[in-house]
């Protein structure tokens, strides 16, 4: 669903490169320093737990690992992709900063993308499960934390194999907290529109 978005007063611009070299990251700061000054923002950039300790208004991930970390995080503020992301609509990086101008200003429309939320068994629930939930994930949904021996989420797509060739687990995918299927396998693939391709369609 789309729907329109504001930064606010004084946003906040958190930049998430992941492989980023230092100078990649000042040459950063330094395209989006006119943008910022328009709108009274400020940048922040470093790593995910950095940049989301200020609060961000919006976050910026230069690249699909960095959008990946976003994702796993399960981070409620709005991201700008750019670059090359399969799947997804993102910013060629010579146009970030009008895309982030564009941003500030309320020219920017929010729109949700399908998040998989992953749990492997535990004594509540022994069986392997995938949530195809799409704006939540599956702690939110209702599983406590604490219930979960492993949990991650999964913006592109997600393999579930067993420890062992040819060993057998079971399976179960949920959508909503609603179960699709229940099966018995050696593994299962699951991605979302915006996962890889053979297996999305």
């Amino acid at each position: 669903m789309d729907a329109a978005w504001s930064a606010g007063d004084s946003p906040v611009v958190g930049v998430v490169d992941r492989e980023a070299d230092p100078s990649d990251a000042t040459e950063t700061v330094e395209e989006l320093e006119s943008a910022l000054a328009d709108a009274d923002g400020t940048i922040v950039t470093g790593g995910l737990d950095a940049v989301l300790s200020a609060e961000p208004s919006v976050l910026v991930t230069v690249d699909e690992a960095a959008l990946s970390a976003v994702a796993r995080a399960g981070v409620e503020t709005p991201v700008l992709p750019v670059g090359p992301v399969t799947g997804m609509e993102s910013v060629d990086r010579n146009h970030l900063p009008d895309a982030v101008g564009a941003t500030l200003e309320g020219r920017a429309v929010q729109r949700s993308r399908p998040v998989f939320g992953v749990s492997l068994g535990s004594r509540s629930r022994p069986e392997t499960e995938l949530d195809t939930e799409s704006e939540t994930d599956r702690t939110e949904s209702g599983t406590d934390r604490n219930d979960i021996e492993g949990g991650e989420r999964a913006l592109f797509d997600v393999t579930l194999v067993t420890d062992e060739p040819a060993r057998i687990s079971e399976y179960g995918v949920r959508s909503r907290d609603e179960s699709v299927a229940t099966f018995r396998a050696d593994g299962v693939v699951a991605a979302t529109p915006a996962g890889s391709h053979g297996y999305a369609s």
